[in-house]
This record gives C-alpha cells, sequence and structure tokens, in this order.
C-alpha cells in the first residue's frame, strides 16, 4: 500500500495531467484530501493486484490540514467524493482532448483509525499515467482556504516549467473552477472580480507560484485567459487564519532563535510531533557542542525541512509524557509550598502590624478577650497563659489566630489574593 510519512520523505503529488484538467464542483477541503489520497496510492495506481489503498486518518487529517478528532469532516468530505463525478478533459503536448466521467472515489471506509479506499480502474489509469502529471507539494496545498484558488493552483502549477498556460477558454476555466452552474458567473467581468482575482491574489500570497493572466480578446469581448507562470521564491503564509501551539511557537523563538513569521511556518508546514522531536534532536546536539554559537535558527530550519531524524515511538512518547507529568506535579508541589510558606510569613508580619497598631488600652482590652476565649474553647492553655504569658509558643500560636480571626480577612480569600500577586 501506499505510505503517506512524516519527516523528510518525498511530500509531492504526481498529478495526471488529465485529473487535473476536470470538470467538478468539489470543495478546498474535498480537493485536499482526494490530493493526499492520490499520493498515498500512487505508486500501487499500475499494480492490478492491488486495488484498495490504505493511509492512516492521523495522516490524512494531518496533510489535508484539519483536526484529525473531526471525523464527521473527514467522513462527509469522503461521501462527497464518492458521490462526486469528474469529468476530465486531457489535453496532450499534441493538443489532442480525451473526454471522460469517473467519480472521484469508488469507494472508502474508516475502520480502527484507518481508511481505506479505491479508485475506479479508468480513474486509475488515468491518474497514473507518466506522460501526463504535475508535481504538486502537499505542504503548499494544505495552506489553501479557498477552493476556486486551490482549482486554478492545480491546473496551472503544470506549466511552470514553460512559463505559461494555453489559452483557455471562459467556458472550460468555469468547468475546471466548478463555477459552470452558476449563471452568475457568465459575464466575465463578474467572473474575473469574485473567481478569477481571489484565487490568483491566494495563489501568490501562499504558494510556490507566482501567476499573472493576459486575457484573449474576440471584437473587444474577453473569451480566454491565459496565465504566466513563474516561481514565487518567498510566499506568504495566511498566518492571520491560523491557530498556533503558543507554547510550540514561543519555544521556537526562545530556545531556537526563530523570528515569529518562520516559528508560524514551521508550524503550518510540519507536524507538531516532527517539530518536537527536531526540538529534542538539535537541542541534544546544541547542548552537546556539535552546532557553532550563533547558527542553532538555521541548523533547526535546515533539519526540520530536510532532515532524517529520529521520530519517537508511541511508547517512547507515552514514557516521556509520563516522566515530564511526574516532574511538573513535582515542580507545582514544590511552588505550591514555597507560596504556603510565603503567605504565612506575609500573614504572621500583618498580625504584628495589627497589634502594633492598638493603643495601650486597646492592647489590654484585647488580651482581656483572649483570656475569656482561653476558658471557653482553649482551657488547655490557660495554665500556660497565667504563668508563661507570650514566652509560650502555645500561646502564641493560639493568640496569632485570634487576631487574625479579628483583625484579618478570612485566610482563604486571602491566600487566593496573595496568590495572585505572585503569578
Amino acid at each position: 500500500m501506499g505510505d503517506l510519512q512524516t519527516g523528510s520523505k518525498d511530500l509531492t503529488v504526481k498529478k495526471h495531467a488529465g485529473a487535473i484538467h476536470i470538470k467538478n464542483d468539489i470543495s478546498c477541503l474535498q480537493r485536499k484530501v482526494w490530493n493526499v489520497l492520490l499520493r498515498t496510492a500512487y505508486e500501487d495506481l499500475p499494480d492490478t493486484t492491488v486495488y484498495e489503498h490504505k493511509i492512516t486518518v492521523k495522516d490524512l487529517c494531518e496533510y489535508a490540514g484539519f483536526d484529525s478528532k473531526n471525523t464527521g469532516y473527514l467522513k462527509q468530505a469522503l461521501e462527497d467524493l464518492a458521490t462526486t463525478k469528474l469529468t476530465w478533459n486531457i489535453i496532450d503536448g499534441a493538443g489532442k482532448h480525451e473526454w471522460g466521467v469517473a467519480t472521484a472515489l469508488a469507494a472508502a471506509k474508516l475502520r480502527d483509525g484507518v481508511c481505506t479506499y479505491e479508485f475506479s480502474k479508468s480513474l486509475r489509469e488515468k491518474l497514473y499515467n507518466p506522460e501526463f502529471y504535475a508535481n504538486i507539494d502537499m505542504l503548499i496545498l494544505r495552506r489553501f482556504s479557498s477552493g476556486h484558488a486551490l482549482a486554478l493552483y492545480e491546473n496551472v502549477v503544470r506549466y511552470r516549467g514553460v512559463g505559461q498556460t494555453p489559452v483557455l477558454r471562459l467556458s472550460l476555466l468555469r468547468d475546471l473552477l466548478g463555477v459552470a452552474s452558476n449563471s452568475s458567473y457568465d459575464e466575465f467581468k463578474i467572473f474575473n472580480r469574485a473567481v478569477i482575482q481571489p484565487a490568483m491574489k491566494e495563489i501568490n500570497r501562499v504558494s510556490d507560484i507566482a501567476i499573472e493572466v493576459e486575457p484573449s480578446r474576440e471584437r473587444r469581448k474577453v473569451v480566454a485567459l491565459q496565465f504566466k507562470v513563474q516561481e514565487n521564491s518567498q510566499p506568504s503564509l495566511p498566518i492571520e487564519v491560523e491557530s498556533f501551539n503558543n507554547s510550540l511557537l514561543r519555544r521556537l523563538q526562545e530556545d531556537f532563535s526563530l523570528t515569529e513569521r518562520q516559528s508560524k511556518d514551521v508550524l503550518v508546514t510540519h507536524s507538531e510531533d516532527r517539530i518536537e522531536a527536531v526540538m529534542r534532536y538539535v537541542g541534544e546536539r546544541y547542548k552537546n557542542g556539535q552546532i557553532q554559537q550563533g547558527k542553532i535558527a538555521p541548523y533547526f530550519l535546515k533539519v526540520v525541512k530536510d532532515g532524517d531524524i529520529p521520530m519517537e515511538s508511541s511508547f517512547d512518547k507515552e514514557r516521556r509524557q509520563q516522566a515530564e507529568a511526574s516532574s511538573k506535579a513535582t515542580e507545582k508541589k514544590a511552588r505550591d509550598e514555597a507560596l504556603k510558606q510565603e503567605f504565612a510569613a506575609a500573614r504572621a508580619q500583618q498580625v504584628r502590624a495589627a497589634v502594633e497598631a492598638l493603643s495601650g488600652e486597646e492592647r489590654l482590652e484585647l488580651e482581656a478577650e483572649f483570656t475569656e476565649h482561653l476558658l471557653k474553647n482553649r482551657k488547655s492553655l490557660v495554665t500556660y497563659w497565667n504563668k508563661h504569658r507570650f514566652e509560650s509558643k502555645l500561646v502564641v500560636t493560639e493568640f496569632n489566630l485570634f487576631v487574625e480571626q479579628r483583625f484579618l480577612p478570612t485566610k482563604d480569600e486571602a491566600f487566593k489574593a496573595f496568590a495572585a500577586t505572585r503569578k
């Protein structure tokens, strides 16, 4: 079976150009899921003895760019793909066309955390044909948020080597971008403003290519478009819409000297498991003096992108997490104990201050009330009070408690307020 791995493995989809020229109305999520499924199955497509392909749900969701816990979202995407008709129109080097129709998936099922799926025989042949494929980086695919942008990207990226696409009729473009059934886009002005221009902006912002468009006119009316394609060496990521692990984001900047944008780029394009594995690997080498001082950031970025580093097994991860949890619990217990001791010292100081603030007459009145308190509630201390007064530690402790109750807020309320000042 095809196997989608993390780490430095090839994450490029070898996507058949005929499959790219698809008339469909599938969503952005469905496109991402389908590309991941294709990458996983690709090497097995020509093998007629292999008709089922498998990928873990975790990997599928990770590379499609959504939460693996949202299985309902995934199930809906797979169900839609299994009922979506793909009408392809292959354009070969000689300009010849082949039309065909199939469903995006012949079947799909989820069981025990694994997705098993099938492509139809006719579609398998088209998907694998080595004469017509475009390389599509799945780390780029997961950045897209618009289905129109992703569909346009898939249809122009194959021409990056020649610098421009063929002249594409507007009717074909509407089919390829899944809006042919919406009559609102029959007028080029609306189609361009609502679909083409936003899609181009997203491609130029988040992908590895930059495109421009040249209209083709007949009798002053736009009837077709041609896209100029070039490399985009510094695509910007849609950082404002991402939800980041703030702990990892902070560590990437503080421990590995990455800028905020570099840190967010790493979090967008790599799994948290891989990032943490690279952190441990790079951190250990730096501590051992194997990384030049001041070079930890570029070294980290190189390893996280291309390095083949050892990943943790589930058993090792569980053991490490248990050790970290135990260490954190011990640290928390020590912090809590230190906080309690600090609070007790502050509380004692407040008691002394309250007593010292009393006049001589008020002090005598307080001690008389304390005597009554002992006779009523702590008779065992009366003898110590009469004989030793404040030289007895037992008496002093009881007296301080008595003063606390008379002059200070309750201990629970005071501790909460005190702890809040120490955060």
